[in-house]
């Protein structure tokens, strides 16, 4: 079973990364933090914190990266947006080293959020650093940029950094999220 714990902290709609979630409205604001957002022709931009756990396997059929290995799709919502999150893997498979490890791992991945609202996908990179005090896990720090989007996430851009440890004896990532989207809208 899934035991994951999401927190959001959200302006306005806008969206992505792995689970459960709750959120908070605050004033929606423009990108560069000015401004009323009726003038602004429904750009927002969001601040997203999220921290939980999620299952690692494969990508199942009809989604994308669909066969990859990755976070496996789960519920995940910002704003007033419910969808589903997931990551794959791209290239660079993380090596389960541990405390024999003698170096890091960087891994290409994408996260992928879709909802009935629209989507967007980040392209990440991220380091998998052995973790001397825990055998068969990695420190992983992933740098996320957003990109892409359709629907209320059309034009969607932003910067998000995920830390966090990729558990290959239990096959979990445990994450900490921060970062912000802005997004135009359809």
């Amino acid at each position: 079973m899934n035991t994951q714990h999401r927190r959001f902290i959200v302006p306005i709609i806008t969206g992505s990364l792995l689970v459960l979630g709750c959120a908070e409205a605050a004033a929606p604001s423009g990108p560069d933090g000015s401004g009323d957002m009726a003038s602004r022709a429904r750009l927002a931009c969001v601040e997203v914190a999220a921290s939980g756990s999620n299952p690692l396997g494969f990508i199942p059929a009809g989604f994308e990266g669909a066969g990859s290995l990755g976070g496996l799709p789960g519920a995940f919502t910002v704003g007033d947006v419910e969808g589903t999150l997931h990551s794959y893997i791209t290239s660079g498979m993380p090596v389960p080293t541990g405390a024999t490890g003698a170096g890091a791992t960087l891994i290409t991945l994408r996260h992928v959020f879709n909802s009935p609202e629209g989507g967007f996908h980040t392209d990440d990179t991220a380091v998998c650093a052995p973790n001397p005090d825990a055998p068969g896990t990695c420190q992983l720090s992933d740098q996320m940029t957003v990109g892409g989007g359709t629907g209320d996430f059309a034009n969607a851009t932003g910067k998000w950094h995920n830390r966090g440890v990729l558990d290959f004896n239990r096959f979990t990532l445990t994450y900490e999220l921060k970062g912000t989207i802005c997004a135009t809208g359809s």
